[in-house]
């Protein structure tokens, strides 16, 4: 940026000043003497070090005029440029670098754990799902249903009703229930005839064992009308399988 030197400046106005009273002196006593010729030497001619001044002068006036009409832009850089110096500052005093590291590693950790933990939560309810398989397995119902599924197909050639255990798991003992089924989905509306049939065959299924255990000849066993609500084919099984 050019800067102008006041007190050079002001060397070159007295100059120029007493060039001025000096030649305004001489004119005058040329004027006292008209018919007496003069020479005037020794003139110090300074006027392009004022044009240089004036224009330097000139210059500043505009820059300042140019910064005038930016000052409000230049403030909000300098204002930013001083907020991001101060938040550098305070990102080394704090050593940032080093907490987001660190704190990158403790997520990696974590999450690594986050996932041990899902394999775990997966291969309890894996054993959970293996451990009511074991049981419903294991439980006499699990046996009397596939029986009761064999009477139904072999007496009756019912291969569309059949019956599913299903461990109930809300107490800490977990019992057994019954899902009918008709083909791939659970059966409504069952007609008279088919809770019968249903009835029956679990009821022989309950007693298949009795029957073939050792004292089978000493058993009794009382059938009240199996025959209601059945038509003549199903009536003919029914004796049948008796």
């Amino acid at each position: 940026m050019s800067t102008i030197n006041i007190t050079k400046n002001g060397l070159y106005i007295d100059q120029y000043r007493d060039t001025i009273d000096f030649l305004i002196s001489q004119l005058q006593e040329r004027y006292n003497d008209i018919f007496t010729p003069r020479e005037i030497s020794n003139i110090v001619d300074c006027s392009e070090n004022i044009i240089e001044i004036i224009n330097r002068f000139n210059s500043l006036l505009q820059k300042n005029k140019n910064k005038s009409s930016t000052i409000a832009k230049d403030k909000d850089i300098y204002r930013r440029e001083l907020r991001y110096s101060e938040i550098q500052s305070f990102i080394k005093t704090i050593e940032y670098e080093r907490i987001c590291k660190d704190w990158k590693n403790e997520e990696k950790s974590i999450n690594s754990e986050e996932k041990k933990l899902d394999d775990l939560i997966k291969t309890i309810g894996e054993l959970r799902q293996e451990k009511q398989t074991k049981e419903l397995e294991a439980k006499d119902e699990g046996e009397a249903a596939k029986r009761i599924n064999e009477h139904l197909s072999d007496f009756f050639g019912h291969d569309s009703l059949t019956l599913e255990p299903a461990l109930i798991t809300e107490s800490n003992t977990p019992l057994t229930r019954f899902i009918i089924k008709r083909g791939d989905k659970e059966a409504h509306n069952l007609s008279e005839g088919e809770c019968s049939l249903i009835s029956f065959c679990y009821f022989i299924a309950k007693i298949e064992d009795e029957l073939n255990g050792v004292d089978h000849d000493k058993l009794i066993i009382y059938i009240d009308d199996p025959i209601s609500s059945l038509d003549n084919n199903h009536i003919f099984f029914m004796y049948s399988l008796i």
